[in-house]
């Protein structure tokens, strides 16, 4: 006979890629949890800007078993700060409490552009007259 398994998994430990990104348009983390009795059935993750409960940019979303996702399609604003969730389920079907990334902020260092235009014939661009 297999023992019930009545406890939930480990809250996942989450890590996302440092403190900073100048990317965009993607968002990478690792994480992991443990369940030694049901063994973990499925990951989920989401993504918040500005703090773990802000505004959700990437709604609950499967990673099966996968114990990491790497999330392209963005449109991260420049110097705000996202944070991934995820949870874990094991295989009695219980949910892990929700472990979270420490967050990391986009950063846009493309310098900007500058656009240089000839005058047109007959344009004053002298000093006093």
């Amino acid at each position: 006979m297999t023992p019930i398994d009545l406890t939930p998994p480990t809250t996942p430990i989450v890590t996302d890629d440092g403190e900073e990104t100048n990317n965009p348009a993607q968002l990478h983390a690792t994480w992991s949890s443990e369940d030694p009795q049901s063994g973990i059935a499925e990951y989920y993750y989401t993504i918040a800007q500005d703090s773990p409960e802000g505004t959700v940019i990437v709604d609950w979303a499967s990673t099966g078993q996968e114990a990491g996702v790497t999330k392209t399609g963005l449109r991260l604003v420049h110097n705000r700060r996202y944070y991934f969730g995820v949870v874990s389920l094991n295989g009695s079907g219980l949910w892990s409490e929700v472990g979270f990334s420490d967050g990391i902020t986009y950063v846009d260092r493309t310098p900007p552009r500058l656009e240089i235009t000839s005058p047109r014939e007959g344009d004053w661009i002298g000093g006093p007259s």
